[in-house]
């Protein structure tokens, strides 16, 4: 691997200004922020604390993503990956406190093959501080930039541990697949740590001009998993499909989220009914979760609304598709399509633009300066569960664009602001 480093503040120019990205501190103008189908590139990022004041960057990409080549007939087939990071202090957006660049050279994988990287980064003292890592595929000429909140170093947290596979791959987002055999790294733990189960039965968020707000599960009680050991080479776990707790002496680390195979992808007729919650009435959604047959019930469902089968498959692709983005994007223990931006996703879709904080996100569906725009405020909650958790400004003056937007879903039209 050929490295280049460059460590310690630099204030000149940098990468996501170069390629024409937005800062990271107030990332504007993304209107694909969350639109799978329309990115190049989904890499995975993970940070690991590995002591107060050093972490290890994970960072995975689909095979299947990037561009194999070679100059000659002889050559072997070839990827070549840059990735480029940069340590943000958000509340100064100008001061630049770290970055650096690393290549590697990829043989040939197959198509379900991970391509996967590590660096190292130091850690700054304190919170409120952003992480951006570009991925850039070299041989096609495309990138990728993702943005992490750095966690404060005063005690344990989501960025304190991971889980591997049998292989030593990470499981990125600390997503887990149900029965699979996993090991948990943890630089900095000590003795004593435990998986406590939550209550499987995880509400759906509130609308959005709900006075209620959006409550996470509570674990269950007396129940418990004792974690014997910690590192590459400890004892393996497998866990049953559910949201856990790590903790520790009575601390949590984090929330780990454990799916079936195929998620964020939804597979069965069962929870298409039930993702489908947010546009039906109680009567229809009642009908749908208790239906012998609930393909033929979810068919009728959609065919109602559309007018035609042509018409429903076209409802059905892009009412689906967002359930999978939010399960994609937003699962944080919960999974993605019950929560608050979820919810919004998919009701909504993807708004016109984004501003991004290390403490909020807010969604413009129309022009940022204008009065009249529709926007959503989610407010990230720092709490020691999850780092990636938003929680919605709710307001009563949501309840017309509410009405009128599953209105018309189910008067066979997709909505888009």
């Amino acid at each position: 691997m050929r490295v280049i480093m460059r460590w310690g503040v630099i204030a000149t120019a940098v990468f996501l200004v170069a390629c024409s990205s937005p800062t990271p501190t107030q990332t504007s103008g993304l209107e694909q922020e969350y639109n799978y189908e329309f990115k190049n590139l989904h890499p995975e990022v993970m940070v690991l604390n590995e002591s107060s004041d050093r972490a290890t960057v994970h960072v995975g990409i689909a095979a299947s993503e990037v561009l194999f080549t070679r100059k000659d007939p002889q050559d072997p087939f070839k990827a070549r990956i840059q990735l480029s990071y940069q340590v943000f202090d958000s509340s100064q957006p100008t001061l630049l406190l770290d970055s650096g660049s690393t290549e590697k050279i990829y043989p040939a994988a197959g198509i379900g093959n991970m391509l996967y990287d590590s660096f190292q980064i130091a850690l700054p003292t304190g919170s409120g501080h952003l992480l951006a890592v570009q991925v850039m595929d070299q041989n096609r000429g495309v990138s990728e930039t993702q943005l992490i909140p750095l966690g404060g170093t005063q005690s344990l947290g989501r960025q304190d541990f991971m889980f591997v596979t049998s292989e030593g791959t990470p499981c990125f987002r600390h997503r887990l697949i149900e029965g699979e055999a996993v090991r948990l790294i943890c630089p900095n733990c000590d003795s004593g740590l435990d998986l406590i189960p939550h209550e499987s039965n995880v509400s759906l968020p509130p609308p959005p001009f709900s006075d209620s707000r959006s409550e996470f599960p509570a674990v269950q009680e007396n129940a418990f998993t004792p974690v014997e050991g910690y590192g590459y080479d400890a004892p393996s776990i497998a866990l049953e499909e559910g949201m856990y707790s790590l903790v520790q002496k009575g601390h949590v680390l984090g929330v780990i989220s454990v799916n079936d195979l195929y998620f964020p992808e939804i597979k069965t007729f069962a929870r298409m009914a039930e993702t489908t919650r947010y546009i039906t009435s109680r009567a229809e959604y009642d009908a749908l979760a208790n239906s012998k047959d609930p393909q033929e019930r979810l068919e009728t469902f959609w065919t109602d609304c559309a007018g035609s089968k042509d018409r429903a498959r076209e409802l059905i692709r892009i009412y689906y598709n967002r359930v999978e983005e939010a399960n994609y994007y937003f699962t944080s223990g919960i999974p993605g399509w019950k929560t608050d931006r979820g919810l919004i996703h998919i009701v909504f879709g993807n708004p016109q633009s984004i501003t991004k904080t290390a403490e909020s996100e807010v969604w413009y569906y129309g022009e940022q300066d204008n009065v009249a725009t529709l926007r959503f405020t989610f407010d990230r909650k720092l709490t020691s569960l999850v780092s990636d958790f938003y929680e919605l400004r709710r307001d009563r003056l949501y309840k017309a664009q509410w009405e009128r937007a599953v209105t018309s879903w189910r008067n066979g039209k997709i909505y888009e602001e």
